[in-house]
């Protein structure tokens, strides 16, 4: 009814028309040595059961104590802020991507990467969960040579 607001609600049905995007990120390694590569893995994926999401925008940031080597191809650059575009991402696709940075021969204590997320024409920004690596100096041991008298 127009004029009173009752009726029966289908909230399946509306449900089912959200566009939603899950980022998950891992890195290759939960402790690692200064002058070391480390890979972070980035993937999206999207939640509609009938149509793609358009105008994917998926950002990570190079965190500090660590320099830029690569990412996966094609990607974008300014600074410190890597950028991939996708025209679309289908319903229930998922895309990962990587980027690989190399850790400062001078780091110490924890790199953390927290400043990523992803964005299309559907859905607002969603910022990823901080990812935490520790930088461990491993000790080197000389071997000893005893010397008889």
């Amino acid at each position: 009814n127009n004029a009173y607001g009752w009726g029966r609600i289908d909230a399946q049905a509306a449900f089912g028309d959200v566009h939603r995007i899950e980022l998950d990120k891992v890195t290759s390694t939960s402790v690692i040595e200064p002058g070391d590569i480390l890979t972070y893995t980035l993937t999206i994926t999207h939640f509609h059961d009938i149509s793609p999401t358009t105008n994917v925008v998926l950002t990570d940031t190079v965190p500090a104590q660590t320099a830029f080597v690569s990412a996966t191809q094609p990607y974008s650059q300014t600074g410190t802020t890597v950028r991939w575009d996708f025209p679309t991402l289908e319903a229930l696709g998922t895309r990962s991507v990587e980027l690989v940075v190399q850790v400062e021969i001078t780091a110490t204590g924890i790199i953390t990467n927290a400043d990523y997320g992803v964005r299309s024409d559907q859905v607002a920004l969603v910022r990823g969960i901080p990812v935490s690596t520790h930088v461990a100096r491993l000790l080197y041991y000389l071997p000893l040579a005893l010397k008889n008298p």
